[in-house]
């Protein structure tokens, strides 16, 4: 009897334990859901404050340069111009021109390794055959949480690459910020190495 007591207890726990996994893997399902739900405003927002930054930095430099008895107005030229063309990407996002042009780019390559090996099976399945975000509801919880944290980790990588490379570009004349955008750009590489430049791109469309 004391024996039994015991078992029921210890089965009292894993199961309060798996309970509570689970409402950890629905909670984060339930963000990274919002997340790509909105993926594409994301993108926009993010480009178009890069582009809105840039402007009004060139405009700054160049009012500074003024004061020295300097002509700049090539730097706040260049801020339009460079400006412009962010403000054009981030429309594209959120028309999702870009995402399925990226998602026509992408067929022609395999799934990174770290997914298949780690994910199995069922992941590598529902990640080439979804094709809307809502595709993922009938898999359980812990392969959608898979399938989320690898879109997401992607998802980083682009917004970090592009960070890095619009640092690299802008830092020197016009933005003159202490960041290190190496490290921005090397960072990004990395996860879009091991999961994927692309594998959040159905989840937004």
């Amino acid at each position: 009897m004391i024996f039994l007591g015991q078992t029921n207890i210890i089965d009292d726990i894993v199961e309060s334990l798996l309970e509570s996994l689970n409402g950890i893997f629905r909670g984060f399902n339930f963000v990274c859901y919002n997340i790509f739900q909105y993926g594409n405003l994301i993108l926009f927002l993010f480009y178009f404050v890069l582009g809105g930054y840039l402007l009004v930095s060139a405009k700054n430099v160049e009012d500074k340069q003024k004061i020295y008895g300097r002509n700049l107005e090539f730097i706040r030229k260049r801020g339009r111009i460079s400006a412009a063309i962010l403000v054009f990407v981030a429309i594209l996002f959120l028309f999702k021109v870009i995402p399925f042009l990226l998602l026509w780019f992408d067929q022609s390559f395999t799934l990174p390794p770290f997914v298949i090996w780690f994910g199995g099976f069922e992941v590598e399945d529902a990640l080439n055959s979804i094709i809307t975000i809502n595709d993922l509801l009938p898999y359980n919880d812990i392969t959608i949480s898979f399938i989320f944290f690898t879109a997401l980790m992607s998802f980083i990588s682009v917004i970090l690459i592009s960070l890095g490379l619009f640092l690299v570009v802008y830092n020197k004349n016009i933005l003159r910020t202490k960041y290190k955008p190496i490290s921005l750009i090397f960072l990004g590489i990395i996860l879009s190495i091991v999961f994927g430049f692309t594998t959040y791109i159905k989840l937004i469309i």
